[in-house]
């Protein structure tokens, strides 16, 4: 999101349309403050339970508590399952037609070859294959808390089948979504450059 920030920052400042170019409703796009508030707030709640952690594993008055020790990264999966409820609320709440064109270009990522392909959609499909890693630790931690392998302290979630395939399916979706894109762009343009 910072570097999405930064992005609508010297865009706006060298005055390239970009709401014209991604397609934003006129007046809807969110401009870079924005962006920067709700990038800045999500590290403050990172931060704060990095920092949080930090101090229980090193207070000795902490050390009896290693299971809340091990919660408080939990913290960070629950802001980013509170991320995806705002982001499918229906309401006309935290910036509705964003978050909207957001679900709508995902959707179009997921069915790439059903849809024709514009820049958003390439756009956000190059950002997912550059977030792979970040995803693959999202899934981490949604065994390690899932399972309850925090009460014992032990990962035992690469030892999983399923964890094993879903951390492969992880990587190679955004991947996929991509080469459809272009698979799409080459059928509809009938030129294997565009591909």
């Amino acid at each position: 999101m910072l570097m999405y920030g930064a992005n609508t920052y010297f865009w706006r400042r060298y005055r390239v349309n970009y709401p014209f170019i991604f397609g934003y409703k006129p007046g809807t796009e969110l401009g870079f403050r924005e962006i920067f508030l709700l990038a800045s707030g999500l590290l403050v709640l990172a931060f704060a339970a990095v920092l949080a952690n930090l101090d229980m594993e090193m207070d000795p008055n902490t050390e009896s508590f290693q299971t809340i020790t091990e919660l408080v990264p939990l913290f960070l999966v629950i802001c980013c399952a509170v991320v995806l409820v705002i982001t499918f609320c229906p309401f006309n709440i935290i910036y509705r037609s964003s978050r909207f064109f957001l679900i709508r270009c995902v959707w179009r990522c997921i069915l790439a070859p059903l849809y024709m392909v514009t820049f958003s959609d390439s756009f956000l499909a190059d950002q997912l294959t550059s977030q792979v890693q970040a995803l693959r630790i999202l899934q981490f931690y949604v065994c390690y808390y899932g399972w309850g392998d925090f009460r014992r302290r032990s990962n035992t979630c690469p030892e999983s089948d399923h964890y094993e395939n879903f951390y492969i399916a992880i990587a190679i979706i955004p991947y996929l979504a991509r080469v459809l894109q272009c698979l799409r762009r080459v059928f509809e343009e009938k030129n294997v450059t565009q591909g």
